[in-house]
């Protein structure tokens, strides 16, 4: 889930609208106005309007693309229009069934004071829809939420509207005579509404049952916001009001991460070659040692190094020379050019007896076993694999060698 900020603009004062914080579990985050426009950079800002100022209709047109729609929407709903087409913003939801596409209606006037009340707070918006299309929305009820000194109604998916709470009886009466009536009628009052009943006062309307409960205020804007979120109804922001929101909060503090990240890679450039300096340094006296150790093993009567490493190499081929006399030899020498060809062999243990050379290994995989053999036996060697055992992926194996 991606955080979100609900941003509500009441009808009676345009300048104190009313937010929630909600984050990515679900919870609500405590927001103060200073920091509201640092909300709004980093979530997904959904403006919620006053539902009566949106007309909300239908229109069936011919199948045709997004742009020609919008452009053919006005003139089909000309005749129903009280206000003349150029001083109205039309927006258009998903299409329904059989071309009937959902539009929403609103004065451009409106769209602008809207949009000016947010730019003041330098807020720039993702969803813009009326309230009513916020409430959650169910095939088998109606919602109502008695909020803000308004009844807010939810009839279906492309359907609501908003009145004085006293007028709701009437309206919902009106309105169950001309529509398919719902299972039940859902109504919550939130305890921000002042001055209006706290119940319709009765449990049935024309034969429909009537369900009602109460909330705090807050959980308003967290219940209209899991459905605003999950699909929009219609979102305002389209064609002449489209918001594209600005990277430019983003963009600073990609600079000052850039910033920092540029200030750590000259400090490693720096850096590098004097740890580099001290870590090769202890590397090479380490070395050294062992190649005076092994120096002086070979070569006990040795007062000074000289070439050491073709020493070592002129006294291995003198070796080698005498090992064809030497049958031992001979093995170990191919055992020991196996094992440099091939990798995670380690030996346990050796002994020869009769000609034959017994080993006890383990092999880091059973592939690695059977190159280990296979070379052995390409250097003119018989093998024989007396046992062998698969310990997890690693072979613990005894191969006679002669």
């Amino acid at each position: 889930m991606q955080a979100q900020l609900v941003i509500y603009l009441h009808a009676h004062d345009l300048s104190q609208p009313s937010w929630v914080v909600i984050d990515e579990t679900g919870m609500v985050q405590p927001t103060t106005t200073t920091l509201l426009q640092e909300a709004a950079v980093v979530k997904t800002v959904i403006v919620l309007v006053p539902a009566e100022d949106v007309w909300i209709t239908q229109v069936q047109l011919p199948k045709m693309n997004r742009t020609r729609l919008l452009q053919a929407v006005p003139y089909a709903l000309e005749d129903q229009l009280i206000d003349e087409v150029d001083k109205l913003h039309f927006a258009i939801g998903e299409s329904a069934a059989n071309n009937v596409w959902p539009v929403a209606v609103v004065a451009h006037e409106k769209m602008q004071q809207w949009l000016q009340v947010l730019q003041a707070l330098t807020i720039q918006p993702d969803i813009m829809l009326p309230v009513s299309l916020a409430l959650p929305y169910s095939d088998m009820r109606w919602m109502i939420a008695l909020y803000d000194e308004m009844a807010i109604a939810r009839l279906g998916q492309y359907q609501g509207f908003a009145c004085d709470p006293i007028n709701l009886t009437e309206w919902l009466t009106l309105l169950l005579s001309t529509n398919p009536p719902p299972a039940v009628i859902d109504v919550t009052h939130y305890q921000a509404t002042t001055g209006n009943p706290r119940w319709i006062g009765q449990s049935m309307i024309n034969g429909v049952k009537i369900e009602e409960t109460s909330a705090d205020a807050n959980p308003f804007l967290v219940d209209v916001d899991q459905a605003a979120l999950l699909k929009p109804a219609i979102n305002l922001l389209q064609r002449s009001h489209a918001v594209k929101k600005s990277k430019l909060p983003q963009m600073n503090k990609l600079w000052q991460t850039v910033l920092v990240l540029c200030v750590i890679w000259i400090s490693m450039l720096l850096l590098y070659p004097t740890v580099s300096y001290f870590i090769l340094k202890q590397r090479d006296e380490k070395l050294q040692e062992a190649i005076t150790q092994i120096y002086q093993t070979h070569f006990p009567q040795a007062k000074n190094i000289i070439a050491p490493k073709l020493r070592l190499e002129e006294k291995v081929r003198k070796l080698a020379a005498k090992s064809n006399d030497n049958r031992v030899l001979v093995l170990l020498a191919a055992v020991g050019t196996s094992m440099q060809q091939v990798k995670n062999i380690n030996l346990k243990r050796m002994d020869y007896q009769q000609k034959q050379l017994t080993v006890e290994l383990n092999a880091g995989s059973p592939e690695e076993m059977t190159a280990f053999t296979q070379t052995l036996t390409q250097q003119g060697l018989q093998v024989k694999q007396q046992q062998a055992n698969l310990v997890g992926s690693k072979v613990q194996a005894t191969l006679l060698i002669e």
